[in-house]
């Protein structure tokens, strides 16, 4: 199974606010509860996937990065792909694999 890790900026910012003086951390102390909080909310989709029981082939696509032709990045942090749907619209020529 995946294991999700912790980002970077959350022992970052926990360092961050031991040095800072309190009268100064208030902006530090609200962008660590939102990374703790969002690194929550990811891990619980992941306990929630364990729990989900399919009866057909699916995959699960983690950490997944795309870049387009201008150079931006869109990031997918997690998709599952349920392998009969592709097989079917892939044989009513929805879309063509190329």
């Amino acid at each position: 199974m995946w294991k999700r890790q912790e980002p970077v900026s959350i022992p970052m910012l926990e360092a961050l606010l031991r040095r800072l003086p309190i009268e100064e951390a208030k902006f530090f102390e609200e962008k660590l509860r939102r990374e703790k909080s969002g690194l929550y909310g990811e891990q619980r989709l992941d306990r929630e996937w364990l729990d989900f029981q399919i009866q057909a082939p699916f995959v699960l696509l983690n950490g997944l990065r795309f870049e387009n032709e201008a150079g931006y990045t869109h990031q997918i942090d997690r998709i599952f792909v349920f392998v009969l749907i592709l097989f079917l619209c892939w044989k009513q020529k929805i879309f063509q694999v190329v």
